[in-house]
């Protein structure tokens, strides 16, 4: 019984503090198991569009958020490279040709459910388990952390203003290419943070409806019940979309699954991020919701 105790003690004692974990400034990058976060500090913002804003839609309507802890959010899409190491599979191979595969393992992982970018992000937290501080997990951000990450203090259009014919500098977008292309070629927001506007769209872990989550610390919206196919939030734009797609109020949704989908799903990847949260058991349902504990 006292061995256990004291293998219980060490055990505890060896995970990371919190306050040595955490960021020093807005932007502070940072290498953790080989991958590259950015530090978004603790702060609230506005989330979502003013009217004013041309191409805006009816899901935007703006609500005030506050961060009462800091996160780490991942300064790039997950690459292939990422994905194969932790996952041991290839999904993208369905939709890109496998010499682009080999060559360039940079590309963003693509081809991604919803419940595979759970099951990464479980993964990764097991793995990193003695580096983080009690209660932090690595997830996919929630959509209110993705777009506070994405504006990284500012309130305009994307990230560096509001002229969308700038736009090109800052992502892959509106069919230049059309394919992903390696994460971090394009310039990176006021926090470091590369590619959120464009190359491929990005789970979050939200279950998508009309009204923006608001207030405190917003967790994740659910909805109730056993429905399948059900709706999950994706954000950013991707390398096919315009101009209107790639703003930082811009909201999208795909089925968990992607069960009987028809459309192409070689848009969509995703970005970890970690936080702390409350806790949540992150296993899916077959409807593709996350289990609340």
């Amino acid at each position: 019984m006292c061995f256990i105790l004291a293998v219980l003690v060490v055990s505890i004692q060896a995970r990371v503090k919190e306050a040595d974990f955490e960021g020093s400034f807005a932007g502070e990058t940072r290498l953790i198991k080989a991958m590259s976060f950015c530090w978004c500090p603790k702060g609230e913002f506005t989330m979502g569009s003013p009217i004013t804003e041309p191409e805006r839609d009816e899901d935007e309507s703006q609500v005030k958020v506050q961060f009462t802890s800091g996160f780490w959010m991942g300064q790039f899409e997950a690459t292939q490279f990422e994905w194969k190491r932790i996952m041991l599979t290839e999904p993208w191979s369905e939709k890109i040709p496998s010499e682009i595969i080999d060559s360039i393992p940079e590309l963003p992982a693509v081809n991604i459910r919803y419940t595979d970018a759970i099951e990464f992000c479980n993964k990764l937290s097991r793995l990193l388990e003695s580096e983080l501080p009690l209660d932090w997990r690595v997830r996919i951000p929630t959509e209110a952390q993705w777009e506070y990450a994405c504006r990284s203090g500012n309130s305009s259009t994307y990230c560096y203003g509001n002229d969308p014919f700038k736009l090109i500098r800052y992502c892959h977008f509106g069919g230049e290419n059309f394919a992903p292309i390696r994460g971090g070629s394009k310039l990176w927001n006021s926090w470091n943070i590369r590619d959120m506007h464009g190359n491929v769209k990005e789970w979050c872990l939200d279950t998508y409806r009309a009204e923006l989550s608001s207030g405190r610390d917003p967790s994740f919206t659910q909805l109730d019940g056993d429905k399948s196919h059900i709706r999950k939030v994706v954000r950013g734009g991707d390398f096919a979309s315009s101009p209107k797609n790639c703003r930082s109020a811009n909201r999208g949704w795909e089925a968990a699954d992607f069960v009987g989908a028809s459309w192409p799903t070689i848009t969509t990847g995703l970005r970890v991020s970690i936080s702390k949260f409350k806790e949540v058991d992150e296993r899916v349902n077959g409807s593709g919701q996350s289990e609340v504990r």
